[in-house]
């Protein structure tokens, strides 16, 4: 899923899969090596699920899968609290970006003494589901369209309420996609 081809020679490892209990959640792990250069230098990246209630107050509801991707230190004894990053505010993906976060000097400044974890948060990125990814393409091409300024924002209006109505009739309960509740989220990913 993450792997990055660093050259033609790059040899295909097999993913592990685990299922590990977290509290009233289940994480499912993908332990998946990644080659992350041609030089044979070789990262650890841990890619998984963690499945959590949509609503905490109904019990049997609908679930949801947020992706997870843990970057292991370089160090060889880390320490033992990880950087957490959770891109948006909450509303951007973040697992997505992984393969370059391995190679950049900013994020391996960090990762030289411990673990960084990456989160998709509810809807975004590869978590399950996900909101709308037609509604970015519309709103990040809007100005390009040639679109008077009212055109524009009645274009950026109905892109809005069509992605609202396709996920009401999916069910989804709006009032569960907040930082309230990603922040619960991540109390169970502990």
């Amino acid at each position: 899923l993450l792997a990055r081809r660093a050259d033609a020679e790059q040899r295909t490892l097999l993913p592990r899969l685990r299922v590990v209990a977290v509290g009233h959640a289940v994480a499912t792990q993908i332990l998946l090596p990644l080659v992350v250069g041609a030089d044979g230098h070789a990262g650890v990246v841990r890619c998984g699920n963690l499945v959590v209630a949509e609503s905490r107050q109904a019990a049997g509801g609908r679930t949801l899968r947020l992706s997870v991707a843990i970057i292991k230190s370089t160090a060889e004894t880390p320490r033992p609290d990880p950087l957490v990053f959770l891109s948006g505010g909450p509303g951007d993906a973040s697992v997505t970006r992984v393969p370059d976060r391995i190679h950049s000097s900013f994020w391996n400044r960090f990762r030289s003494n411990r673990d960084l974890i990456f989160f998709d948060q509810r809807g975004t990125g590869f978590s399950e589901p996900r909101f709308c990814p037609e509604l970015d393409v519309a709103l990040y091409t809007a100005a390009f369209r040639g679109l008077s300024v009212e055109e524009q924002r009645r274009f950026e209006r109905e892109s809005v309420v069509a992605c609202k109505d396709k996920m009401l009739a999916q069910g989804i309960d709006f009032s569960a996609y907040n930082s309230k509740t990603s922040a619960l989220d991540l109390d169970e990913l502990k």
